[in-house]
C-alpha cells in the first residue's frame, strides 16, 4: 500500500469521526433545548410538586419534574416538616402568576399516568423556587428527562448551603424521599409533634 493510499485512508477515517461527532453533539444539544411552552388554565395545587390544570382542554395531574417536596397526604406518611409550607408556597406562586405554562422534557407521563412537566409562573420556573426556598430536593431524575438537572443541583447546593428549609435538619432528606424520624424531637415544629410517631 503507497504512503498516498495510507494518507487518504486516514483523512477519510478523521472526516467520518469529526462529522459523526458533530452530528451525536447536534442531537444531544437539540434534545436537551427547550420545547414550547404550553398555557395552563384552571389551575390548583394537589401538594408542593403536583398541580392539576387544563392542558389543551383536558383536565390533567401534572407531577412537577426532577422535584420532590415532603409529603402533605401520602396513604402510608404521616404529614412531613414542610410539606405545608411546600404546598402553600406552590399555591401562592399559581395564585399570583397572570401567566402560567408548562414545558415538557422527552417522556410526556409516567406510570401514574400524570402529566409530567416543568411549570413555569410569570416565565420563571417553579421547580427552581422551591429549590431555591429549600421545599424540594432533586429526586426522581430518570432519563430521558434530566433537561435542567444541572441547574437544579446547583440550586439546591446553595440551599443546602444556607440551610434552608429541608436543609436545616441534617438527615431529614434522605436518597428515598424525607425522614421524619431522623429529626430529633425537640427539633420537629410543635404541629406535628402530635402527629409523629416514634
Amino acid at each position: 500500500m503507497s504512503q498516498k493510499t495510507v494518507h487518504i485512508m486516514i483523512l477519510s477515517i478523521l472526516s467520518l469521526l469529526i462529522f459523526t461527532g458533530c452530528s451525536t453533539i447536534t442531537s444531544k444539544s437539540t434534545e436537551n433545548m427547550p420545547s414550547e411552552k404550553i398555557p395552563l388554565s384552571s389551575v390548583s395545587v394537589i401538594d408542593g410538586d403536583t398541580i392539576q390544570a387544563r392542558v389543551k382542554g383536558k383536565v390533567e395531574n401534572i407531577r412537577l419534574l426532577l422535584i420532590d417536596t415532603p409529603e402533605t397526604n401520602h396513604p402510608n406518611l404521616p404529614k412531613q416538616p414542610l410539606a405545608e409550607e411546600a404546598k402553600h408556597f406552590t399555591q401562592l406562586q399559581i395564585k399570583k402568576a397572570q401567566r402560567i405554562e408548562l414545558e415538557y422534557d422527552q417522556s410526556k407521563r409516567d406510570k401514574y399516568g400524570r402529566l409530567l412537566a416543568y411549570i413555569y409562573v410569570d416565565e420563571k420556573c417553579l421547580q427552581e423556587a422551591l429549590l431555591r426556598n429549600g421545599l424540594a430536593r432533586v429526586a426522581y431524575v430518570y432519563e430521558p428527562n434530566i433537561r435542567y438537572e444541572s441547574e437544579f443541583r446547583s440550586i439546591q447546593k446553595e440551599a443546602q448551603k444556607k440551610r434552608a428549609g429541608v436543609w436545616q435538619w441534617d438527615r431529614y432528606v434522605q436518597p428515598n424521599g424525607f425522614d421524619t424520624q431522623l429529626i430529633p424531637k425537640n427539633q420537629l415544629p410543635t404541629h406535628l409533634l402530635q402527629e409523629t410517631h416514634y
